[in-house]
């Protein structure tokens, strides 16, 4: 069964080198973004323009690609047709579909998530190991 993870950035979190290198490790065996539609309408065009514009002085330069080339998973019940490369998007009820990503095959599941949506998971029982 596939590792479901959440990274939680908090408020106030100062990015440096460490933190960048902190969140590059926590990619080497995830090969899906698991996100809520909320995050995933910023965070998805975000990381694409950071992965497709590089800033080499900018400190997130070396998380833009790793983070546009993973696939990314969106979790949403309003969601009609999907807007984005390399990404599906999937509906229903939250547990069953995020069990059947867990049993499906592949390495890790990454959640980078607002309250709801990773208050949602932990209250289902989801969630095998936090990050912060």
């Amino acid at each position: 069964m596939r590792k479901l993870k959440v990274q939680m950035n908090f408020e106030g979190i100062r990015w440096d080198d460490g933190m960048v290198a902190f969140c590059i490790d926590n990619l080497k065996n995830v090969d899906n973004i698991l996100l809520g539609r909320v995050t995933a309408e910023g965070f998805i065009p975000y990381w694409k323009n950071v992965a497709e514009n590089p800033d080499p002085d900018g400190i997130n330069s070396h998380l833009g690609k790793p983070i546009n080339d993973i696939p990314k998973v969106v979790f949403s019940n309003t969601l009609k047709s999907n807007k984005w490369d390399n990404t599906s998007i999937i509906s229903g009820d939250l547990k069953e579909q995020v069990k059947g990503l867990k049993q499906g095959s592949g390495n890790e599941i990454i959640v980078y998530g607002g309250n709801s949506f990773v208050s949602s998971l932990v209250q289902a029982g989801l969630v095998d190991e936090y990050f912060w």
